[in-house]
């Protein structure tokens, strides 16, 4: 019955409220933190827009110059060396195996 007479008095849950309303607000903006620096899968996207449209072309000229064949490893090191040559790329360099990775993927997504 005591917690009942102090839910009613005005001085504890004056006291109380500013410290549940800030704690609530850390929860949240640290929540908010977390969701962006985890990119959703737990695996950060490393593969820029600029990056992936080199790939795209680099990879659609081999295709094509093999009559819509399939690449062999020396195709997917060429394809990344042309990836890896952007003026702007930044990023750590991309292996045959990951521009091979990268279009397997976007076939399956698009």
């Amino acid at each position: 019955m005591d917690d009942g007479d102090d839910a009613r008095s005005s001085s504890p849950s004056s006291g109380r409220s500013p410290v549940t309303v800030a704690s609530a607000r850390q929860n949240v903006a640290v929540g908010m933190q977390q969701g962006r620096a985890g990119g959703g899968g737990g695996r950060d996207d490393c593969w820029s827009e600029g990056a992936t449209a080199a790939l795209i072309e680099a990879w659609g000229e081999r295709f094509l110059e093999l009559s819509r064949g399939s690449l062999r490893q020396q195709h997917w090191r060429e394809v990344a060396e042309v990836v890896n040559a952007r003026d702007d790329y930044t990023r750590p360099q991309k292996t045959d195996a990951q521009c091979k990775n990268r279009v397997d993927t976007l076939k399956k997504k698009y």
